[in-house]
């Protein structure tokens, strides 16, 4: 009688799997994961919650941010790569997890790993200085006759690209000083610890505008919205560091089926769109994306990868 009584609850529970992964209309039934490769507090950690909020309102069920920091991105990164594709485990990609980590250690994972639903956030780096710092424009920076130190957020990030290959066409010795946080490197640079900070648009546009600190520049390809009169390093005579930016995006294991793919990459086109998010997006300074959907991993991550490669070459790191 026990065989019997069991196996009708194994063939029931089996029948349950096999209709959370067939992404038929019972998906999802349950609670979504979004795994965030960094603590909670930061820029991407923020932009996660944000983007969970607004799908658990389209979706009718909770997105929850699960975060696994350490290993430089490499652990949650990890973890979300050999996670079930049931669509139920999914991941917030940030872009120098796949550009740069490879680049300095060996890794467990791939941008083939991960099929991208939507880009979360994009923003520049502000190159700024003091305000009473005797640098106060690029070409101040680029006549400095001594070793410039300069704020990243470790070793090989993009704000340690856009810098270090900035002052290396300029002819300028540099030093990177890593600090945990935009707010840790604003600190940095208004007491004097470090010559020359390079830290997110969301953090400096308030202390530019109030003129704490000077702005040389922007790292992305074009002016930032928020701070119009600041040039792009696209447009100066160092555009080396252009295009190295802060980049996120969300995404689902490679494996994960097409059906559950479309629902997520509808339901996520309604919720990058709600007014709770843009209204996140516009107060913190955040850009769209030139790369949608798909073309985030197959596109952007490729790109940017090469371009990092060459940056390290460049620079000497990963040696």
């Amino acid at each position: 009688m026990k065989a019997k009584i069991v196996m009708p609850a194994i063939v029931a529970a089996a029948a349950l799997a096999l209709t959370a992964c067939s992404g038929d209309d019972e998906y999802p039934s349950g609670n979504v994961e979004m795994i965030v490769p960094n603590a909670a507090g930061g820029s991407v950690d923020t932009s996660a919650r944000a983007f969970a909020a607004a799908m658990s309102d389209e979706m009718g069920v909770e997105f929850v941010v699960v975060n696994r920091e350490g290993g430089g991105q490499t652990i949650g990164t990890t973890e979300a790569a050999q996670a079930n594709p049931d669509g139920y485990t999914t991941y917030v990609a940030p872009a120098s997890a796949f550009a740069s980590r490879p680049l300095l250690e060996e890794v467990q994972y791939s941008a083939e790993d991960f099929v991208s639903i939507t880009p979360l956030a994009h923003q520049p780096y502000v190159i700024v200085t003091d305000a009473d710092s005797e640098y106060k424009t690029l070409e101040d920076l680029a006549e400095a006759d001594e070793r410039v130190t300069y704020t990243t957020f470790g070793r090989g990030n993009m704000t340690h690209l856009a810098m270090g290959s900035t002052l290396d066409s300029m002819g300028v010795e540099g030093e990177p000083v890593p600090y945990e946080s935009g707010a840790d490197a604003l600190q940095a640079v208004t007491s004097g610890q470090v010559d020359v900070g390079v830290i997110d648009v969301n953090v400096s546009a308030g202390q530019v505008e109030a003129g704490a600190v000077n702005a040389l520049a922007v790292t992305s390809e074009h002016r930032h919205d928020s701070l119009p009169d600041v040039v792009s390093l696209a447009e100066t005579e160092w555009p080396e560091g252009a295009g190295f930016t802060s980049m996120v995006a969300w995404a689902v294991p490679a494996d994960t089926p097409d059906d559950v793919i479309d629902q997520l990459t509808t339901a996520a086109e309604s919720a990058y769109e709600s007014d709770s998010y843009q209204e996140y997006l516009e107060s913190n300074h955040m850009e769209d994306s030139e790369h949608t959907g798909r073309l985030w991993f197959d596109e952007l991550i490729p790109e940017l990868s090469e371009r990092s490669k060459e940056a390290f070459e460049r620079l000497g790191l990963g040696e």
